[in-house]
């Protein structure tokens, strides 16, 4: 019997971290991390959300996926993913970098700098006529 199972494993840079109280009770971490072109949202509760995070640091985490959504100030319905940890590794930032200029991702090489807002990042295009896409 085939059986659907809902997991991810992601790595990345943490470019934000915003900590909230639960009205359960519980601790939240909010984490947003940016992995090769994407900026995914990493969720910890309890005992993950007390670690100390780092910005720029790199972090691995293995959780499961949640769909989210929300009404934007244009009043438009926005989607998106976000990860829900069951695992959360980090490792510290590197030595001697600027924490305001940018890190590398480990994944592709990818540089996010940041100049401006996250939100005004652009991966580059890829203008090959060769390939089929």
């Amino acid at each position: 019997m085939a059986y659907d199972i809902n997991a991810i494993h992601i790595s990345g840079t943490i470019q934000s971290c915003d900590r909230y109280d639960c009205k359960t009770g519980k601790s939240m971490a909010k984490l947003g991390v940016f992995s090769w072109q994407e900026r995914m949202m990493i969720l910890a509760f309890e005992d993950m959300a007390q670690q100390s995070f780092e910005i720029v640091s790199r972090i691995e985490a293995k959780g499961r996926v949640q769909s989210t959504s929300y009404t934007g100030r244009d009043g438009l319905r926005h989607y998106g993913w976000q990860v829900i940890a069951r695992e959360l590794t980090t490792n510290p930032a590197p030595e001697g970098g600027d924490k305001r200029e940018g890190s590398q991702s480990s994944l592709g090489g990818a540089v996010l700098a940041r100049r401006g807002k996250l939100s005004d990042y652009r991966p580059p295009i890829c203008d090959d006529p060769t390939l089929p896409f």
